[in-house]
């Protein structure tokens, strides 16, 4: 009976990750995958041995270099199922997180398919090893690393094992300086909150907190952080250099925004969607209904119906313009009209999608939780508008922003459900239209796969199926 129970629990998720990783199992390797983090025939000493040597000059990334080292240079089937655990630890910590024992089954349903629709295409940029396991594989053991949060909060024990675990994901997780971020954000929270409103700390709790400080600490005096930012200066993002500290960061606020809400993200619009229901289910009031409806009308117009919106205003397609290297407000275009009503509409927009996660929000612990998600995730991309590498890294560096939305829609989703404001047939359509997008969302990964690097590199280097 037990066996049973979990199988109808955790079934979706595991067949999910299985679907994922056979897939990522055709795969084509190229970009740093066969060039740069490719190390032919090498042990694991001369990995490991690489890895330091780029702490000097390049990275701090050692824990997450010294795994793309290893399945580089091995068989892609030993890569595509650490992407299939990855992506079952990331969907089994959210639900550890977020769902409730009485909710299990239909909130691991719900994660399944949200997860499904974050854009795996960003995870091919620099080669499918390098990406995918520098951003995805940080991301779901970086979600394992909070749940301690949740089980501290709610007096929940822990057994033996799960002590060093839990600090071993964090380890690993907060090497990648985005990820490393959102922990920092989450356990400083978490911190505060029960020193100042439960007056006691757990021992536990501290020394996670003291093992992201040392985390931040290891990565901002790394070595190789100069020699890098000066290269990159130098050979990717030349103005860079003649850039001030407001530049630098609307320049990281504009390029993050602009892909979250104009570059057409299913679990964007799905999210929108689903707190504009939300909104329509719990009140009555027109305004609030009104300010819900406007950021679903946004992302959906410039996102799944761009090609009605193009056709009835056809200069309105200035909004899904690349951001300028010197930023959208900036004095090349003289205090364009168009580049401040596109600053103006993406400031409006979210503050309209945050406006509607506190009205559906009741819960302090909640409130503390999402905002310091939200907050955290965007703002770790945020902040890379005081990197050169900008531009340069391209999309996949949404990765950990869009897995704490992600993260921070099915919280709110969950909490409604607790509180018993949904209905039987409400929640039955919204599992319904989300198993129908995960589909479409499987096919759409299933062709990436096929056709990523096949053009670009027809004889290039592929890691063996067996």
């Amino acid at each position: 009976m037990k066996k049973r129970t979990i199988l109808s629990e955790w079934g979706l998720c595991l067949a999910v990750s299985c679907a994922f990783a056979v897939i990522l199992s055709f795969a084509c390797m190229g970009g740093d995958d066969v060039a740069s983090m490719h190390l032919e025939g090498g042990s694991l000493a001369q990995y490991w041995s690489r890895c330091v040597g780029m702490y000097q000059t390049q990275t701090a990334r050692i824990l997450i270099n010294f795994p793309v080292f290893i399945f580089t240079d091995h068989s892609v089937v030993l890569w595509a199922a650490f992407m299939g655990l990855a992506l079952f630890v990331l969907m089994s910590a959210m639900s550890f997180l977020l769902v409730g024992k009485d909710f299990r089954r239909e909130g691991n349903h719900f994660i399944a398919c949200i997860t499904m629709m974050f854009p795996f295409s960003v995870l091919y940029e620099a080669g499918w090893i390098s990406t995918a396991t520098t951003y995805l594989a940080p991301a779901a053991f970086g979600f394992m690393a909070l749940v301690p949060v949740r089980k501290i909060l709610r007096g929940e024990s822990f057994r033996w094992w799960e002590y060093p675990a839990y600090a071993a994901c964090l380890i690993y997780s907060a090497n990648l300086e985005q990820m490393m971020a959102v922990l920092l954000a989450c356990y400083i929270t978490a911190f505060i909150y029960t020193a100042f409103f439960r007056r006691k700390v757990s021992p536990y709790l501290s020394l996670l907190l003291l093992l992201c400080i040392l985390s931040a600490l290891f990565i901002m005096t790394c070595p190789g952080n100069g020699g890098r930012v000066d290269m990159e200066i130098n050979t990717k993002y030349p103005p860079f250099a003649m850039q001030n500290v407001l530049d630098k960061a609307e320049l990281g606020y504009s390029t993050a925004l602009k892909w979250l809400l104009f570059d057409n993200q299913v679990f964007v619009v799905f999210a929108c969607g689903l707190l504009y229901a939300l909104i329509r289910n719990r009140y009555e009031d027109r305004l609030f209904k009104g300010l819900a409806l406007f950021p679903f009308l946004v992302v959906t117009l410039t996102g799944p119906l761009y090609g009605v919106t193009e056709t009835l205003f056809p200069y309105l397609g200035s909004l899904k313009e690349e951001i300028p290297y010197y930023g959208l407000i900036n004095p090349a275009d003289g205090g364009s009209v168009l580049a401040f009503g596109r600053f103006f509409l993406m400031s409006i927009t979210v503050l309209a999608i945050c406006a509607e996660m506190v009205l559906l929000i009741d819960d302090v612990e909640i409130c503390l939780a999402c905002a310091a998600l939200v907050l955290a995730g965007t703002g770790s991309r945020v902040v890379l508008g005081f990197s050169p590498t900008i531009f340069a890294s391209g999309n996949r560096t949404c990765t950990i922003m869009s897995f704490c939305i992600i993260a921070a829609v099915t919280l709110i989703y969950m909490h409604n459900i607790r509180q018993g404001r949904l209905s039987e047939r409400f929640r039955r359509r919204t599992l319904t239209v989300m198993d129908v997008i995960m589909a479409v969302c499987f096919v759409n990964l299933l062709f990436l796969t096929a056709a990523a690097f096949r053009t670009e590199f027809p004889y290039s280097y592929r890691l063996p199926l067996l």
